[in-house]
């Protein structure tokens, strides 16, 4: 490997960028799995960054946010849009760690978006994992990878599918903290 880009780190978002979701189900976009295995091996850090992953943000973002804090201080019971973030981020979880890749990924759940020297996002358009890969210097073993992936999402649930019982224990991931928020390279 001789790159240039070890020790790069590439943040990464997870809907559209990662995954594609159609009807609830979560399937991984051409090459992207692949990528996240190779990539630690080529020296690149990874930082998965969501809105998945940001309770905060969304309840801070809310036109309600002070009655919701006054209804939690008196009820004990967490917002909707809270309770909705926690199940969307242990829908992602579940989702990496039944592909084996959770344990490759920093999940920032900062505000903003975490320090990287490269943004993977389809904000623009979506990511070409096999063209970057090639950019980056990282060697794809297959090519491609995410046919016959892991499910996970409503669809799945109803088909009586299961993750690990590890993959949904709170906080059994990797955090990224410190890094400053909304830093742009």
């Amino acid at each position: 490997m001789d790159s240039g880009i070890a020790g790069f780190t590439v943040a990464i978002d997870f809907d559209g960028t990662l995954v594609d979701s159609d009807m609830g189900v979560l399937r991984w976009r051409p090459g992207a799995l692949e990528f996240l295995i190779a990539a630690p091996a080529s020296g690149i850090r990874l930082r998965l960054h969501s809105c998945r992953c940001s309770a905060a943000d969304n309840l801070a973002q809310s036109m309600t946010a002070e009655i919701d804090a006054l209804t939690f201080w008196r009820t004990g019971q967490p917002p909707t849009q809270v309770l909705v973030s926690w199940m969307l981020y242990e829908e992602m979880r579940t989702f990496l760690a039944v592909a084996g890749v959770l344990q490759l990924l920093e999940i920032w759940t900062g505000p903003g978006k975490p320090l990287a020297d490269i943004y993977v996002d389809d904000r623009a358009e979506k990511p070409d994992w096999l063209a970057l890969a090639q950019e980056l210097g990282v060697a794809l073993i297959h090519g491609e990878q995410g046919r016959n992936s892991p499910v996970v999402g409503i669809a799945a649930a109803a088909a009586g599918a299961s993750a690990p019982a590890s993959a949904s224990t709170p906080g059994a991931g990797p955090i990224a903290t410190g890094a400053p928020a909304g830093v742009r390279v």
